[in-house]
């Protein structure tokens, strides 16, 4: 009777294990029902593309549906904090992009801190910014822009949308030891327009807007600011190829998690985005968006955030900027 009572026990206890602990369920079946994916940027844009492409390859592996939300407003924020206010297990991931890493240094207050409230799962894709001149400006290298600056001392314009983009052609000022006066935009479009008028003279913008502007002969791409030369326009230097070796600059896209999510989940969506980016259909998709493939081992978008937090706080400081 004894051994009956004890074998009974054994097998209550392995029952309320198997189905009353979350962490083992979660494990098991992850994910086990449709997960949301907030973008913080509108439809259609380069960082909407490049979240849309992941989800559906993730919906395709798990065979669970990844509904994107745009939430775009407040510089990311909005999106952000609507991540947070979701319970933290895995079904609500947020797709973040270089331009989080600048909130610190451009927002007298953000309501969260990147690093102890965002968890970085693994970089999707990442690339070089174009950096354009004006015709009109005759600059057809980082030298020879460079070489303008300083031979006509307060006349250099950049224009810029504001945000990391401003940060981004500070922090190229800064390193290759140049002044320029900054004419804000509300939008891309707009800056675009200043440097095909020569309101300004330099310009770092999307390569894929940069390449329609080039090919109607409206403005010079004179350099790619990443690691190495952009593949859709393989003929275009980098900067540190110009004569700035130490300096490079990339945009990314990656996913993030709330902190809190079970680290078993957290390991299982890094393995599955690894997976994704070794299918090469997806490796094609995110090269004609002028960028390339995630290749993170596991932390190193954390390790590409702590770097870029201080980048950007510096940056801000040394040019004056100061937080809105």
């Amino acid at each position: 009777m004894q051994f009956q009572f004890r074998a009974r026990l054994a097998c209550l206890s392995l029952l309320a294990v198997f189905h009353l602990s979350p962490v083992y369920a979660q494990e098991q079946a992850y994910p086990s029902r449709p997960v949301r994916l907030i973008v913080p940027f509108p439809p259609g844009g380069a960082v909407d593309a490049g979240a849309r492409l992941l989800a559906n390859k993730l919906a395709e592996r798990w065979s669970q549906p990844v509904v994107v939300e745009n939430k775009p407003g407040g510089n990311t924020i909005i999106g952000a904090q609507s991540v947070l206010a979701a319970p933290h297990d895995g079904y609500t991931l947020f797709y973040a992009s270089s331009s989080f890493t600048t909130l610190p240094s451009l927002n007298k207050s953000v309501p969260f801190s990147i690093e102890r409230d965002f968890v970085p799962v693994a970089t999707f894709n990442s690339g070089g910014w174009a950096v354009m001149a004006s015709l009109a400006s005759g600059a057809n290298s980082i030298k020879e822009i460079v070489a303008y600056a300083k031979a006509n001392p307060q006349k250099l314009a950049y224009a810029s949308s504001g945000g990391s983009v401003q940060l981004l052609t500070e922090a190229f000022l800064r390193s290759a030891q140049i002044n320029a006066l900054h004419v804000p935009y509300k939008g891309a479009a707009g800056a675009m327009t200043a440097l095909i008028t020569n309101d300004a003279q330099l310009y770092f913008g999307n390569p894929l807007d940069a390449l329609a502007s080039a090919e109607g002969k409206r403005v010079k791409i004179i350099a790619v600011t990443s690691k190495a030369r952009i593949p859709i326009m393989s003929t275009i230097p980098t900067v540190g190829e110009s004569g700035l070796p130490g300096f490079t600059s990339e945009w990314w896209g990656g996913l993030m998690a709330p902190a809190g999510t079970p680290k078993p989940v957290l390991d299982q969506l890094f393995i599955d985005v690894s997976a994704v980016l070794q299918q090469p259909d997806v490796q094609t998709k995110i090269r004609q968006m002028s960028g390339e493939p995630g290749t993170d081992k596991p932390g190193d978008l954390g390790k590409r955030i702590a770097a870029e937090l201080q980048l950007w706080s510096e940056t801000a400081k040394a040019s004056g900027i100061e937080p809105g």
